[in-house]
């Protein structure tokens, strides 16, 4: 459902309809719908048996629009009606187990397609369009209505395109159906390529990010930072000593290094000399991942609200962030320490989302630790692990990410 296209013959000429088609197989269409308001049965029969030996040489299902006869004399995958047309529950059966799409402008509308056995919906005009003049208009806050109200995917439809497909974010939609974005295109394989990556976003309402490792090259300089902090003591740190504390705050890994070093003195001291010695990391040395401002401006401009948790402090977030100029891209920055959360929280993740106001199973959590990626899974987010050369556990990243990246520039 994710990239529905609907045909038109009002756009065919310098190309048939059946090349038109292909062109949007080759570029990326997931679904395919041949509407024939004004062919002959016989023609639009013929024309259907064509389209399906096209549509499966793919591996993509052809869903005929109102006809129902055409549809199971094809063999095609389905069939979609609309409110004025046969009823819903006498389609399911006469097609038995074939796709079923119902139009539906309105909650009332959906849940009685739901109801009547219908396998999707689809949804609008959503914005006004000039290939359905007599559609009922079906606003965005409509669609999420309608979306949360039944458990069948619903796909939104009417006057989308390029410009305006991101103001669908968040509506809960399962896709997007068009039709003229795709088949009034000069160069039609490349607009679906377009249109399907952002269709492929439509889900994503915020983002959270990792800081050191993730967003920043600073894994380096922290690696080894807490051997090298017990070997200025006079004393041999144990082999698993930066590893035992990657999870921790900073405030967790100074308790924990005075007592497990029994260091003579206290936490604000020890704080102070642990951020004294890597202060000039943040303030004038680190740098951005590759692809991290590129990612972070693309997110933005498609309507995605951002914010970082972090174990680093304050100060070094502020530096490093406005040195660099990502500071203006985030709504809120969620220092673990200023909470009294850890990383392999997941209360920390679900605190971000609170802040950002999106839904978890919405947001998207990016991060180079297996324990951070596991604690955001657990709080309902989507994860995405980022590779770092420092991490000793990839294969462990892995194993908790949905998406994995060797850069961020992959998700460009």
């Amino acid at each position: 459902m994710e990239l529905y296209a609907v045909t038109d013959s009002g756009f065919t000429g310098r190309q048939t309809l059946l090349e038109q088609i292909e062109d949007a197989l080759k570029g990326g269409v997931t679904c395919v719908q041949v509407r024939e308001k004004e062919l002959e049965p016989d023609s639009f029969l013929e024309e259907a048996i064509a389209a399906k030996k096209l549509c499966r040489s793919y591996g993509v299902p052809l869903i005929v629009n109102d006809n129902v006869e055409v549809a199971i004399a094809s063999g095609a995958d389905g069939v979609h009606i609309g409110q004025s047309d046969m009823p819903a529950a006498q389609v399911r059966k006469l097609i038995g187990e074939r796709v079923l799409g119902v139009s539906a402008s309105t909650v009332e509308q959906a849940l009685k397609a739901q109801a009547d056995g219908a396998d999707y919906l689809g949804v609008g005009a959503v914005f006004p369009t000039d290939t359905k003049l007599d559609a009922d208009s079906t606003p965005p806050e409509v669609l999420r209505e309608i979306t949360q109200a039944v458990d069948i995917p619903v796909v939104a439809i009417g006057g989308i395109s390029r410009a305006n497909i991101g103001q669908l974010r968040g509506t809960g939609i399962a896709g997007v159906a068009l039709v003229s974005a795709i088949f009034g295109a000069d160069d039609i394989e490349s607009e679906c390529r377009e249109l399907l990556k952002l269709a492929k976003n439509l889900g994503i309402e915020g983002a959270i990010f990792d800081l050191d490792g993730t967003l920043l090259d600073t894994m380096g300089a922290w690696r080894s930072l807490a051997s090298s902090y017990i070997r200025s003591k006079g004393l041999e740190p144990k082999a698993d000593l930066d590893e035992a504390i990657g999870s921790m705050t900073l405030e967790g890994a100074v308790e924990f290094m005075i007592a497990e070093y029994r260091l003579d003195q206290t936490k604000e001291q020890t704080v102070a000399e642990i951020n004294a010695s890597i202060d000039h990391v943040y303030e004038r040395d680190c740098q951005a991942k590759t692809g991290a401002a590129q990612l972070l401006a693309k997110l933005r401009s498609e309507g995605v609200k951002l914010s970082v948790a972090t174990l680093s402090t304050r100060p070094h977030v502020d530096a490093a962030l406005s040195r660099l100029g990502l500071d203006g891209y985030f709504e809120h920055i969620v220092i673990a320490d200023e909470v009294g959360l850890s990383k392999d929280d997941p209360a920390i993740f679900a605190r971000a989302c609170e802040l950002l106001g999106t839904d978890k199973a919405l947001t998207l959590a990016f991060d180079d630790a297996a324990y951070a990626l596991a604690a955001a899974r657990a709080a309902g987010l989507k994860t995405v692990g980022v590779f770092e050369p420092c991490a000793s556990n990839p294969e462990q990243v892995k194993q908790h990410a949905d998406l994995y990246v060797s850069s961020l520039e992959e998700l460009l």
